[in-house]
């Protein structure tokens, strides 16, 4: 508690200037606040963490990131739309086009948001070897897994990792299948 209270104490002093600052001072908030107390503690600020959320995460900054995984306790089926949010401000991106990707393919990662393991299962059967990527907001590779397709489900330790979103990748004879979300909350 007392780390808490000293992170509260820093946070209160930040003057923001931009708003990628000013989204991080809000969000570091709301986190003491969740971090002290519990999900229900946060309730009162889900339309501020959703306003975050919904932003383009160039002109946001990494508290998008952070604020989504925290609107994801509360909602995990929102889709944003950083296309759309980044193209209206002038952000432009290169799309990484992949033509071997199988749109009707799914997955299911139960728990999602998860704490140390989360349970990723195919919803199909397919021979041959699965492996499984994950990789932080910024694309860098963090670990690479691999397990017989047969199975349909492989589990994930997820103590390593801090707390944020991730996205996971599947690939099928090393052609890209699904590309998913991985909350991980503590």
């Amino acid at each position: 508690m007392q780390k808490l209270d000293n992170a509260k104490s820093i946070n209160n002093s930040v003057q923001p200037n931009e708003l990628p600052e000013y989204n991080l001072k809000l969000v570091y908030e709301i986190s003491i606040v969740y971090e002290k107390n519990n999900k229900d503690s946060i309730a009162q600020y889900y339309a501020t963490l959703l306003n975050i959320a919904e932003q383009c995460p160039y002109s946001g900054g990494k508290a998008v990131y952070m604020a989504r995984g925290l609107v994801a306790l509360f909602n995990d089926t929102i889709m944003y739309e950083d296309e759309s949010n980044c193209l209206l401000q002038g952000y432009y991106r290169l799309q990484n086009v992949q033509p071997d990707i199988e749109e009707n393919m799914g997955i299911r990662i139960i728990p999602n948001p998860a704490n140390t393991f989360a349970d990723v299962e195919l919803n199909s059967s397919y021979e041959g070897i699965c492996r499984i990527i994950i990789t932080d907001i910024y694309s860098k590779k963090l670990s690479e897994q691999t397990f017989d397709c047969k199975s349909r489900q492989y589990r994930i330790k997820t103590e390593k990792y801090k707390s944020g979103v991730y996205n996971l990748k599947i690939q099928i004879n090393d052609k890209i299948i699904k590309v998913a979300r991985l909350i991980i909350a503590r």
